[in-house]
């Protein structure tokens, strides 16, 4: 199977008659493909220290059934990735440790769930956007410590790639998002 051949049944397998769940299904996928690097740039920093990285591989296989989902009901397709990134998120603040900024994620996690949702639908979008920032407010000191014990050079390098990943991914989701609105909303500002 060629690039493109595979690029057009993602585009596909992304593809949605409503924009949002287009928009919320290609965000699914964008972190589906990014998730198993993360271990790769772990080691790549800190080296064998960040083996417990390798253990978030396995949610990129939920993120790439989003779609799926959303196919079946497009509420839901488009709640779930905020659910399972701040599940996603609390579980890397543990193995990695607080101090790794993995907890910045939980940004695009309210982005997500702010922007999948139209003005009917609040009262799934304001517990959706309200769910990270509890979990992140109940989460503080109450972890323990990470898998591996990390020094702090490795903290700091961690938690640059977080901020860095987390920063071109907001600005990701919002052009995303915007792009997808219908003009008449875009016109309406």
């Amino acid at each position: 199977m060629s690039l493109k051949s595979l690029l057009a049944r993602l585009r596909a397998y992304a593809g949605h008659d409503d924009p949002l769940v287009a928009a919320t299904n290609l965000v699914a996928l964008i972190v589906a493909s990014n998730v198993p690097f993360y271990p790769v740039y772990h080691l790549a920093l800190i080296g064998w220290d960040g083996w417990p990285s390798l253990l978030e591989i396995p949610a990129s296989l939920l993120f790439f059934a989003i779609p799926w989902v959303a196919r079946r009901s497009s509420r839901l397709g488009r709640a779930l990735p905020s659910l399972i990134g701040t599940v996603n998120t609390l579980f890397c603040m543990k193995i990695m440790g607080e101090a790794s900024g993995n907890a910045l994620f939980l940004v695009p996690c309210v982005m997500v769930a702010a922007l999948s949702f139209r003005t009917s639908e609040r009262w799934i979008m304001l517990p959706l956007v309200w769910l990270p920032v509890a979990a992140f407010l109940l989460s503080i000191d109450r972890l323990g410590p990470p898998l591996s014990p990390f020094t702090d050079a490795e903290f700091a390098a961690m938690l640059r790639l977080n901020a860095i990943s987390v920063g071109i991914f907001a600005g990701f989701i919002g052009m995303l998002y915007g792009r997808s609105a219908p003009d008449s909303a875009r016109a309406s500002r």
